[in-house]
């Protein structure tokens, strides 16, 4: 697949940040982030902010992550981008086999509610366990 190189540099053009999120240290180095704009790879790419300037007009984005087993999280988006304009994509592989990657315009959900209810989920029945413990005496 050819690369983006110059290709997007000459002319007027905006700016695509393509921000991208995969759990933790290790998952990001064992997966690696690949992005192709407009059927042209994009390089190099890390996770986090990704500065792409290319021309305005429509385009498509497709991301993924490089996984053990190939592909995990493939995603196209198609954006319109004019010119002078800063647009920020938003990119986060799924959180387990059977979860959906999200590539959108729209931040994602962190999942911060779901650790939240975890954490007070895990209170609660600590609480019951003690209370239990205590009555059985």
């Amino acid at each position: 697949m050819p690369t983006s190189g110059q290709r997007f540099l000459n002319g007027p053009h905006g700016i695509l940040i393509v921000d991208s999120w995969l759990g933790d240290p290790i998952s990001r180095r064992l997966s690696p982030l690949s992005i192709v704009l407009d059927g042209y790879q994009v390089s190099p790419t890390r996770w986090g902010g990704n500065v792409i300037a290319c021309p305005p007009g429509r385009h498509q984005v497709v991301t993924w992550a490089d996984g053990a087993f190939g592909q995990l999280g493939t995603s196209r988006l198609e954006v319109d981008l004019a010119d002078g304009q800063t647009l920020t994509v938003y990119y986060r592989v799924p959180a387990g086999s059977r979860g959906r990657a999200v590539l959108s315009v729209n931040r994602p959900r962190t999942g911060l509610r779901l650790a939240v209810g975890v954490a007070a989920g895990a209170l609660v029945a600590a609480v019951a366990i003690l209370a239990v413990v205590i009555r059985s005496r």
